[in-house]
């Protein structure tokens, strides 16, 4: 069975907010356009309000951008591409 390399977090990440910046870039590949809120607490099996809570972390650290008032606007960086 070939091994699986694990790969670096970010240190300016908590677990929570890696894993919600995972599940943006993999939501974003498999549908082909950026998820909402609710696919991302489903994708993370968290509540809704804890995915508005780490992407608006990742946001403030500059790992994701999202326009304000628009659907399905949320994005990873540069800097959030590279942390994957």
């Amino acid at each position: 069975m070939k091994k699986v390399k694990k790969r670096e977090r970010s240190s300016e990440l908590t677990g929570l907010q890696d894993d919600c910046l995972i599940a943006i870039d993999r939501l974003t590949r498999f549908m082909g356009f950026p998820p909402t809120y609710a696919e991302i607490s489903e994708a993370m099996g968290i509540p809704g309000i804890g995915a508005i809570t780490h992407v608006s972390s990742l946001i403030g650290k500059g790992f994701v951008d999202r326009q304000p008032r628009s659907a399905r606007t949320i994005r990873l960086t540069p800097k959030g591409k590279k942390a994957l």
